[in-house]
């Protein structure tokens, strides 16, 4: 039997948390590991606790409920406790030079190989385990931005804003799909047809929509009278 699903019945009053884990050791016979100073663990009181034939890991919730620290039996018959870090969050904002916002610019962050996008006005907000990270910031037709060793902290917020200089040189082609989804053309998997300025420029309708026709597979162009083709 694993030492969490242990049985115990204990009545606890007035003592120190250190004191209550050493107790349940001796109770159930288990071991348990933890850093006291680390923890705090003498300065927290436990004040009333009266349980009967609960197994310890429903004790040990009871016990740590609001302490911030956290249990876990990876070696069996021990008991290791540990404090529970508060994640840090990345907060600000993505403009061009001219502190225009650019919404959907993509954040995207090494380490956990996740990307995330900025909302309508630019900005963006990202809860982070504390560590450092690097970042690369990504927007269409725009120069990247990196950042290096960035250090989020447990429950602090790290800010960084970023403004973006437009790309030099050849634009690479984009693809904007039914859904209205921006992509380059090599990160499209599927079959994608092409029309090029020419084919409409040289078409006789004086109606860009009605150059279509006939051009894109699937693609059904309907005369409405008096106006445009829809």
């Amino acid at each position: 039997v694993q030492a969490l699903q242990k049985k115990v019945s204990i009545s606890m009053a007035e003592q120190s948390l250190v004191s209550a884990i050493q107790r349940l050791g001796r109770e159930l016979q288990v071991d348990f590991a933890y850093d006291v100073s680390n923890m705090d663990m003498d300065h927290i009181r436990v004040v009333k606790m009266n349980v009967q034939e609960e197994s310890l890991a429903v004790v040990l919730r009871q016990l740590l409920a609001g302490t911030g620290i956290g249990y876990s039996e990876e070696i069996a018959g021990t008991i290791t406790l540990f404090r529970i870090q508060q994640p840090g969050r990345i907060t600000g904002k993505v403009t061009d030079i001219k502190g225009n916002p650019l919404a959907g610019a993509s954040i995207r962050i090494t380490e956990t190989n996740r990307s995330y996008t900025t909302n309508e006005e630019g900005e963006y907000n990202i809860s982070i385990a504390p560590g450092e990270y690097n970042l690369v910031v990504s927007y269409i037709s725009y120069a990247n931005q990196n950042v290096h060793n960035l250090t989020v902290k447990e429950g602090a917020i790290s800010t960084m804003d970023f403004a973006l200089e437009e790309a030099l040189g050849e634009l690479e082609e984009v693809v904007v799909t039914s859904l209205g989804i921006t992509r380059e053309k090599r990160q499209i998997g599927t079959t994608i047809q092409e029309i090029k300025g020419e084919d409409l420029n040289t078409a006789k309708s004086g109606n860009v929509f009605s150059s279509l026709q006939g051009k894109v597979a699937g693609l059904n162009m309907t005369q409405v009278s008096g106006g445009l083709a829809n």
